[in-house]
């Protein structure tokens, strides 16, 4: 099976150097807290009975010859590598996860909803890992071929009954693309907010895009995507690098 997408982290275009403390951001990190997808996150947690914004944050396990880590999709994967993606919601909804092929018919395979976990329901603040087994811990592995895989996820507060969002059809335009190709630069709309931590390497789409310097080792890798059009599904696609 083909590897699944990442999250890039960090150097916004040219513009990020090596920072280590949140006092040293540049001046365009410094943003108010309501354009800012985590401070927007928090929000949406700490008022549930409010409709605020769609969001959720992820970060990407690795396994890679018995030794796990935080990594983002900046990270080159290579053959036998293992991943699964840590998910949380900020809001109480429906999630729909997909490997897809960059270039070809759409999807590929269904990761969530899945045999093991058929209910597609999302609870605010509750993290789930994916690929998901009730029974052993489940990964997807890397192989020996070479390319850039997509990980689609959709997430929405009432269950999707248009068929092509639903089933992630090729037809589906996300919202935002967490991408480290310089060809696909620009994906984000205006109505959606990222937060990344940074790993180095290069965010490409600057649009609403801010950049959060955390020396939590447990926010390593971190993405956070909000949508203020609560009323649409969010989709974010999510490209990973294989290599030999």
């Amino acid at each position: 099976m083909k590897p699944l997408v990442g999250t890039t982290a960090a150097r916004l275009a040219g513009l990020l150097t090596a920072v280590a403390t949140s006092a040293s951001l540049p001046a365009f990190c410094q943003q108010a807290d309501e354009a800012n997808a985590r401070g927007m996150f928090r929000e949406q947690m700490n008022k549930p009975q409010e409709r605020l914004n769609n969001g959720f944050a992820y970060w990407i396990e690795l396994e890679r010859n018995g030794e796990k880590s935080r990594v983002s999709n900046k990270e080159a994967f290579v053959a036998n590598d293992r991943i699964r993606f840590h998910f949380k919601p900020n809001f109480d909804g429906y999630a729909y996860i997909y490997y897809v092929e960059k270039e070809g018919n759409g999807d590929k395979a269904l990761l969530f909803p899945a045999a093991d976990a058929p209910d597609n329901k999302i609870s605010a603040g509750k993290e789930i890992t994916l690929p998901f087994s009730k029974d052993f811990p489940a990964w997807l592995k890397f192989d020996d071929s070479q390319g850039t895989e997509v990980v689609r996820i959709i997430v929405s507060r009432d269950k999707l009954t248009d068929k092509s969002q639903a089933q992630g059809s090729k037809d589906v335009k996300p919202d935002v693309a967490v991408t480290s190709d310089p060809k696909h630069a620009g994906k984000i709309a205006e109505h959606a907010y990222v937060s990344m931590e940074p790993l180095g390497g290069m965010v490409l789409g600057e649009r609403r895009l801010s950049l959060d310097v955390v020396k939590a080792p447990e926010q390593k890798g971190e993405v956070t995507v909000v949508s203020t059009e609560i009323e649409k599904p969010l989709s974010v696609d999510i490209s990973l690098t294989h290599k030999k």
